[in-house]
């Protein structure tokens, strides 16, 4: 099982010489449960989508694609319309989103390409695109999935992949809190990602940071890298990034993580735009 970062900047996009090493990016990763680099699952369309899908429509075509949602606000949905492969005719793309957001998935994933918005028309995408509910787990490419819902405005869902005795988990946009929530309370995040080779999840913040941006449906580095911890995962990334966050930033949070004995178990490191994972 391989993994590849395309995006793990959280919020907006942020080009420039303070983002260079992780990335500017919104979210956007590439799992490949196998050997075929053709046929990955494809985990939101933040902008990091653009430079995935050059690379796709590279190696070959026609191209048979699933894309996952985890949710749709902008900053996970705002790279499709640069996405070449749902340009080109030959290609079939499936689009999975939330079964709560109901025949709306369609509308609130193509909406930004009304043309008041943006000039190029979704019926203009010359490829076939199909859209199709997640109303629980569910086996892709050979590969289960288990879904679960987040502490988010406006929902959303994380999820675990599992192959060949392998498992992944992808949580980002949800807010570890020792208060229950519609899906879920704290314990029930802990036994999802139970025993994972790889952890990817949300921390937008510090703790120092928190009070300022609580219920906003991030979790500070330091509660998911102690969930992470708990859980007894084989390694923890943490991802999505906050926009103010620097290259140097990020490499000091980092190193304290690593530094702290409550991390000294686990592999501990920062998500980085282009960084490949194989567990």
């Amino acid at each position: 099982m391989k993994i590849t970062i395309w995006g793990c900047r959280g919020s907006i996009p942020t080009p420039g010489e303070s983002t260079i090493k992780y990335g500017g990016n919104t979210t956007c990763i590439a799992l490949y449960p196998d050997d075929n680099d053709n046929k990955p699952i494809i985990i939101d369309a933040g902008t990091g989508i653009r430079l995935l899908g050059n690379q796709l429509s590279s190696i070959r075509n026609p191209l048979e694609l699933n894309i996952l949602f985890t949710h749709t606000h902008w900053d996970h949905i705002q790279g499709f319309p640069f996405f070449a492969p749902a340009n080109n005719s030959q290609n079939t793309i499936t689009i999975y989103g939330h079964s709560e957001t109901g025949k709306g998935l369609k509308n609130r994933i193509l909406a930004q390409m009304d043309q008041r918005n943006f000039p190029i028309s979704y019926e203009s995408l010359k490829a076939k695109i199909k859209f199709s509910e997640i109303a629980g787990d569910f086996i892709l490419n050979g590969t289960g999935i288990q879904i679960l819902e987040l502490n988010h405005p406006g929902s959303g869902m994380g999820f675990r992949f599992s192959k060949d005795d392998k498992s992944f988990v992808f949580i980002t946009d949800h807010e570890l809190s020792d208060k229950p929530y519609i899906g879920g309370d704290y314990r029930h995040t802990l036994e999802f990602c139970r025993g994972a080779d790889l952890l990817i999840h949300d921390a937008q913040y510090l703790a120092s940071e928190y009070p300022n941006y609580k219920g906003w449906g991030h979790s500070t580095i330091e509660n998911a890298c102690e969930m992470a911890l708990e859980a007894a995962v084989g390694e923890f990334f943490f991802f999505h990034h906050d926009p103010d966050r620097t290259d140097n930033e990020i490499d000091n949070i980092e190193s304290d993580l690593q530094e702290s004995a409550q991390c000294k178990s686990i592999t501990c490191l920062a998500a980085r735009e282009g960084m490949v994972i194989e567990i």
